[in-house]
């Protein structure tokens, strides 16, 4: 592990900018697809800092190695500034320039202890490298940092139709994935993998702003949705936004909505998009001889659900996971599904879940 070369980029995730700088140069590979500003562009690729240079970022980034900071969200740049000139303006500042570089809402840096940490902690019998164990600690830290802004990090297969998205989840080895390709199978071109393993959950109200990424990400969240949440109300009700005074008008609020974004952490087949939709459904798979699928309530998801997601250390964000996980659980359609391998069972969970 070398300390005098570190590797930076910026990425877009779950509507959030994104700073990394980690020791190796796996971490944006895994990224690519997320780059922000958009791929191509000079300022989206990873670049490689000399820790020992007088480079102002690199200094602020040994300083605080290992520390996830949110700060405010701001705009892609300063008014008349292009990608090349931002990214400029952060490797060799200008003070007479005008053109600053853009603050992230999380950034990450990772230290060799972080790295010691996951290997400690790593729970295959598998001897991995330095570089993959580094890849966890930049996928803890992130997941951990989203929960301040109302997301969440779930273990499961989500396949979007139609511009709404259904999560299949299950204990590994259960078959999420295969049933994931059954329906992409099933469905053709209208089923869009988002994400085969871990994407992000954003818990929001009903209101414009709360879909605004999805509209920036996925154009077609902005046509009509038949049911964006399939035990909410209608789309166009207007709630008041999460987190309110029990005081403010609640007996016209709606329910939080849903939306499941794709992330790079997207399993070992590397299935994903990088789009957003509302989650309309989620369906609890289990193996069974016969295919046949059940509504459930809330309360008896919440324990199989939780089991799936990720849960921060920190007393107050695991709170707040919970919380988030509470509204999901009145905000999408819950279901219990026994299937086989038979293609049969994408059309038994897709017409359960969409009352046919």
């Amino acid at each position: 592990m070398s300390a005098e070369r570190r590797f930076v980029g910026t990425y877009k995730m779950a509507d959030r900018i994104v700073r990394i700088e980690s020791f190796y140069p796996l971490i944006h590979e895994y990224c690519k697809g997320y780059e922000w500003p958009a791929a191509g562009s000079p300022a989206s690729a990873p670049k490689a800092l000399s820790l020992g240079t007088s480079n102002a970022i690199s200094t602020a980034v040994a300083a605080a190695a290992s520390v996830i900071h949110a700060v405010a969200s701001v705009s892609s740049g300063a008014e008349g500034c292009d990608a090349s000139s931002v990214l400029q303006a952060a490797d060799t500042p200008d003070p007479e320039s005008s053109c600053a570089a853009p603050a992230p809402d999380i950034f990450v840096s990772t230290t060799p202890e972080d790295i010691a940490y996951e290997r400690e902690h790593a729970t295959e019998d598998m001897v991995f490298s330095d570089d993959y164990f580094e890849e966890l600690a930049v996928h803890r830290k992130i997941s951990t940092a989203m929960v301040q802004y109302d997301t969440f990090l779930f273990h499961g297969s989500c396949v979007a139709v139609d511009g709404e998205g259904y999560l299949f989840t299950a204990p590994s080895g259960t078959g999420k994935s295969t049933h994931a390709r059954l329906w992409r199978e099933y469905l053709g071109e209208r089923a869009v993998m988002i994400n085969d393993d871990k994407p992000f959950i954003r818990i929001a109200s009903a209101t414009a702003d709360a879909g605004a990424g999805c509209a920036e990400e996925n154009p077609a969240f902005g046509q009509p949705q038949k049911n964006a949440s399939a035990s909410g109300p209608a789309a166009d009700t207007d709630p008041a936004p999460i987190g309110s005074p029990s005081g403010s008008s609640a007996s016209t609020a709606a329910a939080p909505r849903a939306f499941i974004y794709g992330t790079p952490f997207n399993g070992k087949h590397r299935l994903g998009t990088n789009i957003c939709v509302p989650l309309k459904a989620i369906c609890i798979l289990s193996r069974g001889e016969k295919n046949e699928i059940t509504k459930i309530e809330p309360q008896a998801a919440y324990t199989e659900l939780l089991q799936q997601t990720y849960r921060p250390h920190d007393p107050a964000l695991l709170a707040k996971t919970m919380e988030l996980l509470d509204q999901l659980t009145f905000s999408v359609g819950l279901y219990k599904l026994k299937c086989n391998m038979d293609p049969e069972a994408a059309r038994v969970s897709y017409e359960g879940m969409n009352g046919k």
